[in-house]
């Protein structure tokens, strides 16, 4: 891939995440509405396991180099 064709996939991509983003802060009170309290819940625990995740990813990869080991 050359350098102007990945360019223009990181562009698009933090134009459509910049996008997705704007959606929900605008609109996250009637999303939240539709959803219910159910709804909300399993939101609530998506997020606290993509963040876990996110966390556990970030603490094996300081060890790895820490460490110098080859995990990942």
């Amino acid at each position: 891939m050359s350098l102007s064709n990945l360019l223009i996939i990181f562009s698009s991509v933090i134009v459509c995440m910049a996008a997705i983003l704007y959606i929900f802060l605008s609109q996250g009170q009637k999303i939240i509405q539709k959803l219910g309290p159910v709804g909300n819940q399993i939101i609530n625990k998506l997020v606290a396991f993509f963040t876990f995740c996110i966390g556990i990813q970030i603490s094996v990869t300081g060890i790895s180099q820490i460490f110098h080991l080859n995990i990942l």
